[in-house]
């Protein structure tokens, strides 16, 4: 049942990845800018600085600022919560996923998974992350 929770919330959690890559990488762009500028600056005050490794700076900065936002891991409760909140489903999908990581199950529980699951079934991930 985890497996089956896991799929439908796959598509959402590859969009939170991508919106964080995208987020990350703006901050890498004005983080860059800062860099390359003080480098532009250090070079026409005279430094012995060679003026086009800002280019490199720039880039490197949001290069590596998206690779780490597309690479950091994304919790299934993070995907979880973002769908429950946005559906107005009280925790349901939250919850299935705690009943389905326990070693035990009820009626309860897989009562529970299954509505879940159903309502999963209509979630469009370009609504939970625009």
């Amino acid at each position: 049942m985890l497996e089956q929770l896991q799929t439908r919330l796959r598509p959402v959690q590859m969009r939170q990845r991508w919106d964080r890559a995208l987020r990350w990488g703006t901050i890498g762009l004005l983080v860059g800018s800062v860099l390359g500028s003080a480098w532009i600056l250090a070079a026409w005050l005279g430094a012995a600085v060679v003026p086009a490794f800002a280019w490199v700076l720039l880039a490197a900065s949001i290069g590596v600022s998206s690779i780490a936002g597309a690479l950091w891991p994304t919790s299934w409760t993070s995907s979880a919560r973002l769908v429950d909140g946005v559906y107005g489903l009280k925790d349901r999908t939250l919850t299935a996923l705690d009943f389905a990581s326990r070693h035990t199950t009820d009626p309860l529980h897989q009562l529970q998974m299954n509505d879940a699951l159903v309502h999963l079934s209509s979630v469009e991930p370009q609504r939970v992350v625009p």
